[in-house]
């Protein structure tokens, strides 16, 4: 097999384009660290850290609940880059799930942005009608609560309402 050849159902585990370029804005965020100039000042990851909480709503399954903890993070020119888990669950309890997650400031939007890792989503076009997919949030940031849209590949997705604890 050339390099240019891909084994048979590769192709169905390759992240979608909406995907990859989550992947390629995060990677620009966190090639863009920096030094804080006040080193007293407290880090803005920090900010975010802990549990949040509240209601995640599918378009087709209804609505679940959901927790995303940060855990981690760094600080870039363009806002912290935090890193934890999550889990969401729903009545119909093939869709409950859990992973880790990724969020970041997207430039020149305003959005947080939430990458969460791959998990079983409601999709009517797929095969049994549901697919493994990853989720990404486009999310309104403050201190207390974080809320938006989000989507799962190509099958519908929904929104999350999150409060932090």
């Amino acid at each position: 097999m050339d390099s240019s050849t891909w084994p048979v159902d590769t192709e169905d585990s390759l992240p979608s384009t909406g995907e990859q370029v989550l992947f390629l804005t995060l990677a620009i965020l966190a090639a863009s660290c920096s030094k804080s100039a006040n080193p007293s000042a407290p880090e803005p990851t920090q900010t975010y850290m802990g549990t949040w909480t509240g209601a995640v709503t599918s378009d087709v399954i209804g609505i679940g609940s959901g927790t995303v903890t940060f855990d981690s993070g760094i600080k870039t020119s363009s806002g912290p880059i935090l890193f934890g888990h999550w889990s969401f669950t729903f009545a119909d309890a093939r869709f409950n799930a859990s992973g880790t997650v990724t969020a970041g400031s997207a430039p020149d939007s305003g959005a947080f942005v939430l990458l969460f890792s791959g998990a079983l989503v409601p999709c009517p076009a797929e095969p049994g009608g549901a697919g493994e997919h990853s989720r990404s949030a486009s999310l309104t940031l403050t201190p207390s609560r974080m809320y938006g849209s989000y989507i799962a590949a190509a099958c519908p997705g929904g929104t999350m309402d999150l409060m932090r604890k």
